[in-house]
């Protein structure tokens, strides 16, 4: 018996990025598949985060394509980016500090019909039950990791086919870190593709099925999470062993 090919989710070729006159990405090629979990890492000032703002066409590229589903996707507006499936936590959360728990959510779910969104609110709370503790709690008066949970969860309510994070383990503890790690298993195993920039590659290629590493705007390496594991090179870079 053999098993149907995936669609492709996310299909990034010779991706060019600059600002002003300094060149962030230079002809990045990467592609998604459906229901995968893929993870890019890198150190500071790789490019992780403006890869990930070109895929939701937060920045405009030089040259290169960035296909959603098929559909070129350069010249859409964000919100039209958003529309087709996308939801994307920021690097630094972005919650909104004085609303509450609750009413980020509602945020996040702004389009989907009203009758769904008491479902919805049942599912990020059974994944992240720390929200359900805070409901009325103002976003800022959370800790760094249940804001961490609440921009997570607030993409999710959107329902979204790609999930796109940026450092979702950023200025976590290493408990917190694995919690949302966890987390992350869990919504991969509901079958949404998930794609993640990330500096703790131990946690993230855990997760991951595919990865690649950026280096200087270049991508230095990919394959499968464990092809990129066994690398020297990441090895001594991001694992800490020889």
């Amino acid at each position: 018996m053999t098993t149907a090919p995936r669609t492709p989710v996310l299909q990034v070729a010779g991706l060019h990025v600059s600002y002003g006159g300094v060149r962030a990405l230079r002809g990045v090629d990467l592609e998604v598949l459906e229901g995968e979990t893929a993870v890019v890492l890198g150190a500071n000032g790789a490019g992780k985060t403006t890869l990930l703002s070109a895929i939701s066409n937060l920045v405009r590229p030089e040259a290169g394509t960035i296909r959603l589903w098929g559909r070129d996707t350069r010249n859409m507006p964000p919100h039209e980016v958003a529309a087709l499936g996308v939801a994307h936590v920021p690097e630094g959360r972005g919650v909104f500090a004085g609303l509450t728990v609750r009413e980020n959510l509602m945020m996040g779910a702004y389009r989907v019909p009203a009758s769904e969104r008491r479902a919805l609110e049942a599912q990020v709370t059974e994944l992240f039950p720390r929200l359900k503790e805070r409901w009325g709690w103002r976003a800022g008066n959370l800790s760094g990791g249940e804001q961490q949970m609440l921009a997570i969860a607030r993409a999710l309510v959107a329902r979204p086919r790609l999930l796109v994070l940026d450092e979702p383990s950023m200025g976590l503890a290493p408990l917190l870190a694995r919690e949302t790690f966890r987390a992350i298993e869990q919504i991969k195993r509901t079958g949404v593709t998930v794609l993640l920039v990330e500096q703790n590659a131990r946690l993230a290629l855990q997760v991951a099925d595919r990865a690649w590493v950026l280096a200087g705007g270049v991508v230095e390496a990919s394959g499968t999470a464990e092809e990129v594991a066994r690398l020297g090179s990441v090895r001594r870079a991001y694992l800490g062993v020889a």
